[in-house]
């Protein structure tokens, strides 16, 4: 009974998206009529996953009837005490619960996915509401990139040069980079700073492209309970994110996904801000410049471009010519009031062009 009321629910719920489906391409759109709805009703619905699969209230007569079921046969014909009788069937009411949500699960829905959101929804980190339309519109995101023919090899590869090297070996989580990031951040801690390991370890981040990618997308205030939020970001990755969508979707959907400045979110409007076009083939120059801004919302030019820019000359991902294009880029930008080069009173685009040995 609870299987064929979940799928019966199911199918009414996907029959309603197909139909959203249907009116988008008929050009069908409620535009600013929508208010007049309830939020995440039918009749004004604009996208399919908006109409969300949730447990319904009139499952509660299957339980509540099995309990009842129950407690007559085992009272009337096994004579159990009252409390192993109550408690056994507490325990099928539950069970029976946690079955329909299983059930239910939608699309991209997990028991992990909804087990560990509840528990950190309790712990106070706020979730954005649907995971399944942010979902959508990230793969909708993707899907016009495509159309427009970007080609973002060149971005992909600088991308994980630069945030995760070991992306492709992973699995959403790379436990060597958090522990690394943990123990230089234990060099705050007098006592711990003293010892000569401790010393060596450069203070770098743990998060990898799953983890930064899952916090953009589905996690709010990030900015509050930050060891909580941290905890859900690793367990959600791991256990749920990275099973759902393959390496390839994963940074796809990043590169059309995250913030390259204040207001500016994926690859296609960060080309349009700081290079007044779309690119379809971006250069390496191009590449790194975008990646490099990724998340750095003070507009700022920041030190570590320039190590960046010397690891990535050893790696031999970039070559003389490139690196003199990136500073090309990054005086125009400059020029263009897009950027500031000054962080704690040096300029750091200057610092870089004596490096190399660069002269507008």
């Amino acid at each position: 009974m609870t299987k064929n009321f979940a799928e019966r629910q199911k199918s009414i719920i996907f029959a309603k998206r197909k139909i959203i489906i249907l009116r988008r391409m008929l050009g069908m759109d409620y535009g600013t009529q929508e208010f007049l709805f309830k939020k995440g009703m039918f009749e004004g619905a604009n996208m399919p996953f908006s109409i969300r699969l949730n447990v319904s209230y009139l499952y509660s007569i299957i339980p509540i009837l099995c309990f009842i079921t129950l407690f007559i046969i085992i009272r009337s014909f096994l004579e159990y005490l009252l409390i192993f009788t109550i408690v056994f069937n507490c325990a099928v009411f539950v069970m029976l619960y946690l079955f329909y949500i299983y059930c239910i699960l939608d699309v991209n829905e997990t028991l992990s996915l909804v087990i560990l959101r509840f528990l950190f929804s309790t712990l106070g980190i706020s979730f954005v509401d649907n995971f399944e339309h942010i979902l959508y519109r990230a793969k909708l995101s993707v899907y016009e990139c495509k159309r427009q023919k970007i080609d973002l090899d060149s971005l992909k590869k600088i991308l994980i040069a630069i945030e995760d090297q070991k992306f492709y070996q992973h699995k959403g989580v790379d436990f060597r980079a958090l522990c690394r990031a943990l123990l230089s951040r234990c060099r705050k801690i007098p006592f711990i700073k003293k010892i000569p390991f401790i010393k060596k370890i450069p203070f770098t981040g743990g998060s990898t492209i799953t983890q930064q990618l899952f916090r953009t997308l589905f996690i709010e205030d990030m900015d509050k309970k930050v060891l909580r939020r941290k905890i859900a970001e690793i367990l959600l990755s791991y256990f749920w994110f990275n099973k759902i969508l393959n390496k390839e979707e994963q940074i796809e959907i990043y590169l059309n996904a995250v913030r390259f400045d204040k207001k500016v979110f994926g690859i296609k409007q960060a080309m349009g801000h700081f290079y007044n076009k779309c690119i379809k083939n971006p250069s390496k120059a191009q590449s790194f410049f975008l990646i490099e801004r990724v998340s750095v919302t003070s507009g700022i030019m920041l030190p570590k471009v320039i190590d960046t820019i010397v690891r990535l000359e050893k790696e031999k991902l970039l070559n003389k010519k490139d690196i003199k294009d990136i500073i090309k880029i990054y005086t125009q930008v400059h020029q263009d009031n897009k950027i500031k080069v000054f962080f704690k009173n040096r300029n750091i685009l200057e610092e870089l062009s004596k490096k190399y040995k660069y002269k507008n």
